[in-house]
């Protein structure tokens, strides 16, 4: 199979069809302009395979790109290997806080970076509850047993905050929709759900930072 390529791209003679060089490295996520070593293709499998060579930390990584059998002219499916390492956002004090939340959090990270969305926005769902239910437990811990085996909702509830309680909500909605067939919410998408988790998230540890802040002040 004939190919040509330059900065901007690659064509390869295969029903006309253009495949557009990645300008992200899947290792150290950064972009570029990237050398590329080797195109391969295999006609019977209606695959291509462009190996590159990262323009920054200058480690190899490849994309593969399948093509729709009787579509020309289309840009076709592309995967990259390895997978995109995924960056972790946490805040160190966060994470210390709420182990169990950070452990499930990076697990659906992780799925998510492998294109597993099904298994990335459960596995969210699961770090929201682990979250809200872990915040409250802190701060009430009388009412341990009972924030542990109440409804998801009913302990949303417990926060008067109305932008907390609001991604909060939505959060859990967003969830709810990555555990079952039938979306209520079908125009968002594990995007959404993992960018309110992180917003809340934040904001509890700006509260929560705040409070800290607010008992040295008071006993000082």
């Amino acid at each position: 199979m004939a190919y040509t390529y330059d900065e901007d791209g690659v064509m390869i003679n295969y029903d006309k069809t253009p495949l557009v060089a990645t300008n992200i490295c899947p290792i150290c996520n950064q972009g570029g302009k990237h050398s590329i070593e080797n195109i391969s293709s295999s006609e019977s499998s209606n695959q291509c395979c462009i190996t590159y060579k990262c323009c920054s930390c200058r480690k190899f990584f490849i994309t593969v790109h399948d093509y729709p059998l009787g579509i020309g002219n289309s840009m076709p499916d592309l995967k990259t290997y390895p997978y995109k390492q995924i960056k972790i956002d946490i805040p160190e004090y966060l994470k210390n806080d709420y182990p169990e939340f950070y452990d499930l959090y990076i697990e659906a990270m992780t799925a998510e970076s492998y294109n597993l969305l099904n298994a990335a926005g459960m596995v969210y769902r699961k770090s929201l509850e682990s979250l809200v239910k872990n915040y409250w437990m802190k701060k009430l811990p009388e009412e341990t047993e009972t924030i542990k085996t109440e409804l998801l909702s009913k302990t949303i509830n417990r926060f008067e905050e109305p932008l907390i309680k609001s991604l909060a909500k939505a959060s859990s909605w967003l969830g709810n929709d990555a555990s079952h067939i039938v979306k209520r919410h079908p125009d968002y998408s594990v995007v959404e759900l993992k960018k309110f988790i992180r917003t809340l998230f934040l904001l509890l540890a700006y509260y929560s930072v705040g409070e800290d802040a607010q008992h040295f002040v008071d006993n000082s």
